[in-house]
């Protein structure tokens, strides 16, 4: 509605992008030894920037598409390009990306995002068509590794590596349940497991304690997205077994949870 194309064009001002020289009559004094200066234009939506090793730039963009940037040039082509997965609906889409601390030698990338239900549900079977979405529909934020092809210097992936390591089904997702509050950053920790975060999933437009809403289908708890435990909107991220409002530490191999983690339970 109007109140939601509102919100995502004030919140499209706030995103930090490589595109924009600040006016000399609007930027502020910079610390010295600092420059400021135009990199590149011409982005869709650029999400978030990050270096590997070897000094390349990774720029990731809102619907599914992952450049390198050497010497202040892009690549011709996208390193990865999953915009018919993505969710790019409200604030959705591909919001976190993770380089490997081995990538040096392993290639391995790392993203999280917002899945399109119509891929979430369709994807492998005979009658899958890339170019639909089901935008509207609830749906759940995964974490997907792939592997770039050493081949070429890792400016390639391999589609073949593809491992989804957090979300294969709609039931081990993030739910991602309205428009919003749903995933945003993966990182890596010191002692090399991978941190990702998502919020509850529930309405900002009201205060949310479950049950149908406006702005959202109200399809997550019939398609087994959350539990019935679980719909009691925001209020979830209280709950220790819902990945609603939660920062997860998993293993980058395996996607599962580790033994050192607080709340580790073997069951799950």
């Amino acid at each position: 509605g109007a109140d939601m194309a509102a919100y995502v064009a004030a919140l499209r001002k706030t995103v930090l992008t490589l595109a924009g020289a600040v006016c000399a009559s609007e930027a502020s004094a910079l610390p010295p030894g600092f420059a400021d200066e135009a990199v590149l234009g011409n982005w869709d939506r650029a999400a978030g920037v990050a270096f590997s090793p070897d000094g390349r730039c990774f720029v990731w963009e809102k619907a599914g598409r992952v450049w390198i940037v050497e010497g202040g040039v892009r690549s011709a082509q996208p390193l990865i390009d999953i915009r018919s997965e993505v969710r790019d609906f409200g604030d959705y889409g591909l919001l976190g990306f993770a380089i490997d601390p081995g990538f040096a030698t392993n290639g391995r990338i790392y993203l999280l995002y917002a899945a399109d239900y119509y891929h979430v549900t369709h994807f492998g079977q005979p009658d899958f068509d890339p170019t639909q979405h089901n935008l509207q529909r609830d749906s759940i934020g995964r974490i997907t590794r792939y592997s770039c092809n050493s081949s070429d210097g890792f400016h390639s992936v391999d589609p073949a590596s593809r491992k989804v390591l957090v979300g294969e089904s709609l039931s081990t997702g993030f739910p991602m349940t309205f428009q919003s509050h749903g995933v945003g950053t993966i990182t890596f920790a010191e002692d090399g497991s991978l941190l990702a975060g998502s919020g509850d999933a529930a309405s900002f437009l009201e205060m949310d304690d479950g049950g149908p809403r406006l702005g959202s289908s109200n399809t997550a708890l019939p398609d087994g997205i959350i539990t019935p435990k679980e719909d009691v909107g925001a209020f979830r991220s209280q709950l220790v077994d819902s990945l609603a409002g939660k920062i997860i530490r998993v293993s980058p191999e395996t996607g599962d949870g580790l033994v050192s983690n607080p709340f580790f339970d073997s069951a799950f």
